[in-house]
C-alpha cells in the first residue's frame, strides 16, 4: 500500500464513510494468535459461560477487591468516577440518566476497594438488531490498579454476560489514539476494528470494533505479538499485511479503502520507534 500523504483533504475524509458493514464472525490468522485447549465438544455454551464468569469473579476477589453488578444507588458515584478517568467534555457526553439506562436495561460492572471506593467500571447496553449487538461503553480503571488486568477482566465478563443473554456480537467505539484500550481490546481480548472513521463528528477519529460472541471467537482471537516477526517474514507487505503508523489518519484511511482491517496494535519498539496498527485483508478474516 502506498501512503497518500496530503492527498486527502480534511473535508474529503469527513464525508467518507468506510465501506459497507462486514460480517462480524471473523477469525484472525491462526499463526498470530494464542490457542487454548479450553474448548472441548462436550462443554455446552451455558457451562462454558458459567465457569468462565466464576473464574473472573474469583480472580478479581483474590486481589482483595469487591466485584459486583452496578445498581441504581451507584449512579452518582459512578458519574463522579468517570469524570476522573475521562476528559470532562467526553465524560459528560454520558449523563446520569444514561447510566440509569445502562444499568437497568443492560449491565454495569463495578470494582471497589474494601473501603467502598469505586476503582473500575464498565457499562453495556443491548440492541434489538439482527445480530443482537451488545455495545460496550465507558471502561474506566483507576491507575492504582495498573498491572492487575482489571480492564481486560471487565471486558471479558461483559462479553460473557452478553453471550449468556443471546447477543451474537460485541461492539464499541475506539478512539484512534487510545492505545492502552487498543492493547487490551484488540490484542488481549481479540476484537478487530471493522470500520474506520477519519472524522466521525463530533466524536473525532475512531474505529468501530467488534468481537464475535461464541467460544472460538472469545478464546482464539487473542494476539501473540511475539509471533509477528515470523508471520511477516513469509508474507508480502502491502499484499498480505500492512503496518500502519498509528498516528497517520491518511495511511490508515487508505488501508481501509483497500479493504484491510486492523487486527493488532503494535507498541513502539517492537517493529520500529513508533506505535503501529497491524492490518490484514478482510478476505482472510472470513475465509
Amino acid at each position: 500500500m502506498t501512503s497518500h500523504g496530503n492527498s486527502y483533504t480534511h473535508d474529503t475524509m469527513s464525508k467518507h464513510v468506510v465501506s459497507e458493514k462486514m460480517d462480524y464472525d471473523y477469525m484472525k490468522p491462526r499463526e498470530l494468535c494464542y490457542h487454548t485447549d479450553e474448548i472441548v465438544p462436550d462443554i455446552s455454551l451455558p457451562d462454558f459461560i458459567a465457569s468462565s464468569l466464576q473464574i473472573i469473579e474469583q480472580t478479581i476477589v483474590e486481589k482483595n477487591l469487591i466485584f459486583r453488578r452496578a445498581s441504581i444507588a451507584d449512579i452518582e458515584q459512578l458519574f463522579a468516577f468517570i469524570k476522573t478517568r475521562y476528559p470532562l467534555d467526553i465524560a459528560e457526553e454520558i449523563s446520569t440518566y444514561d447510566i440509569y439506562r445502562f444499568i437497568t436495561f443492560g449491565h454495569g460492572l463495578v470494582v471497589q476497594t474494601q473501603q467502598g471506593n469505586i476503582v473500575a467500571c464498565l457499562f453495556e447496553v443491548g440492541y434489538d438488531t439482527i445480530d443482537r449487538t451488545s455495545y460496550t461503553l465507558r471502561l474506566a480503571v483507576d491507575p492504582v490498579l495498573s498491572g492487575l488486568n482489571i480492564g481486560q477482566a471487565l471486558i471479558e465478563y461483559s462479553c460473557l454476560l452478553a453471550m449468556k443473554r443471546g447477543s451474537k456480537v460485541k461492539r464499541g467505539l475506539l478512539d484512534l489514539e487510545n492505545f492502552p484500550s487498543a492493547h487490551i481490546l484488540i490484542n488481549k481480548v481479540g476484537w478487530i476494528a471493522e470500520d474506520f472513521y477519519p472524522n466521525l463528528a463530533p466524536l473525532g477519529t475512531c474505529f468501530t470494533i467488534c468481537l464475535p460472541l461464541h467460544k472460538r471467537g472469545f478464546l482464539q482471537n487473542r494476539v501473540n505479538i511475539s509471533a509477528l516477526p515470523h508471520y511477516i517474514s513469509h508474507k508480502k507487505e502491502n499484499k498480505d499485511y500492512v503496518v500502519a503508523p498509528a498516528h497517520s489518519i491518511e495511511y490508515i484511511h487508505q488501508a481501509y479503502k483497500e479493504n484491510f482491517r486492523v487486527i493488532a496494535y503494535i507498541k513502539k519498539g517492537i517493529l520500529n520507534n513508533h506505535d503501529n496498527f497491524f492490518l490484514v485483508p478482510a478476505s482472510t478474516l472470513y475465509s
